[in-house]
């Protein structure tokens, strides 16, 4: 596996910088999810990420229904 995936927008990789782009020390190296946009979104278990885009799925189903009764 690839050190770097890209999932549309979204990069997953490993974090091995800070935001000032100094090298950060080997302990701190962690898997990231990064939206390509504004930096980083998530950092932390598969579940946490896997709960984020439940989330992002609810938000998605939310906006149609609201669109749709908006249209109406």
């Amino acid at each position: 596996m690839s050190d770097e995936q890209y999932f549309g927008p979204f990069w997953v990789g490993i974090k091995t910088r800070d935001f000032c782009g100094k090298r950060l020390p080997k302990r701190d190296h962690k898997p990231w999810i990064d939206d390509g946009v504004y930096g980083e979104i998530y950092w932390g278990d598969s579940a946490g990420a896997r709960e984020l885009a439940q989330h992002l799925l609810d938000a998605a189903d939310a906006y149609d229904a609201l669109a749709s009764e908006f249209n109406s």
